[in-house]
């Protein structure tokens, strides 16, 4: 059978190296086996957004802290200094073209492309998926942004709403974008810019999902949602569960049940594959679908 090829979508303000590693206090990070069971199945395919390197210009307030991350990124290397991007590189569509088009030189490809997706790689994962769906089999969103318009908007009124016209006063052209990112590359005590710039991606992130939602699947989808029982009673909690019972109404009534399935891991952390049983779970429902597909 041919391979399929594994892209992973990593989640906001994240890094490739945390589908490998974790980290637990310790300058020495935790490996764990997920891409290793990936790789047992097919080829991966890791990458790193540029403008989600500002983290390697953050400064760690506390000593200990600082000395721990600096030996970190002097030995593995999460996010590199390049930052230089443009406005127009924040938009899925963008993320998702520049992606496809690397895969097609790395790769002879045909119709065997499974998306992996963290939390904001959730919905990229989907544009892709959405862009050349003739060449994806399946996604796998791992407690991913939930794929509802009311909810983007409710989530984006009470959050980045607030940001909306600093950010469009300070952002808004490249050459804006460019000044404060030279800042950050050549100055020092750079958090608050480090921090602009988080805000806009996020900005642009529900502004982008809220403009071209769309209700429909166009391949077959696996949700892993985590919940956390121990929270139940808590304000966070009951809005997780509250938006994530609007997202499986709004997606069982405009997609055919085969198109979607949910899957609940409970009491475990926002990166769930660092749990070895849930990990299990998950590589055991990629060799599902595999299984039930033919490859071409």
């Amino acid at each position: 059978m041919v391979k399929p090829i594994f892209i992973l979508f990593n989640g906001f303000n994240s890094s490739k190296l945390w589908w490998e590693y974790e980290y637990t206090g310790s300058n020495i990070l935790t490996k764990h086996n997920f891409l290793n069971e990936l790789k047992k199945i097919g080829h991966v395919y890791l990458f790193n957004l540029k403008f989600f390197n500002v983290d390697y210009y953050y400064q760690e307030q506390n000593v200990v802290e600082k000395n721990k991350w600096n030996k970190i990124y002097k030995k593995y290397k999460p996010h590199s200094s390049n930052i230089d991007f443009d406005l127009d590189d924040l938009n899925y569509d963008d993320i998702c073209e520049m992606v496809y088009d690397d895969i097609k030189v790395k790769y002879q490809l045909s119709k065997r492309l499974v998306l992996i997706g963290h939390s904001y790689g959730s919905e990229v994962a989907y544009t892709f998926s959405k862009k050349y769906n003739d060449k994806v089999l399946f996604n796998i969103f791992l407690d991913g942004s939930f794929h509802s318009q009311g909810i983007q908007k409710e989530i984006f009124k009470n959050s980045d709403k607030k940001h909306e016209s600093m950010i469009k006063k300070k952002f808004s052209n490249d050459e804006d974008l460019h000044k404060i990112l030279d800042k950050i590359k050549n100055g020092v005590n750079v958090n608050k810019e480090i921090e602009l710039v988080r805000r806009l991606i996020s900005y642009h992130s529900f502004r982008y999902k809220i403009d071209n939602f769309d209700k429909k699947l166009y391949v077959p989808t696996i949700f892993f949602r985590v919940v956390d029982l121990k929270g139940a009673d808590g304000k966070f909690q009951k809005m997780w569960n509250k938006y994530g019972t609007m997202e499986n109404k709004e997606i069982a009534k405009n997609n055919d049940p085969s198109m979607y399935k949910f899957i609940y891991v409970s009491n475990v952390s926002h990166f769930m594959w660092y749990d070895e049983q849930t990990m299990h779970i998950i590589i055991k429902e990629i060799k599902k679908l595999l299984k039930s597909i033919v490859i071409k």
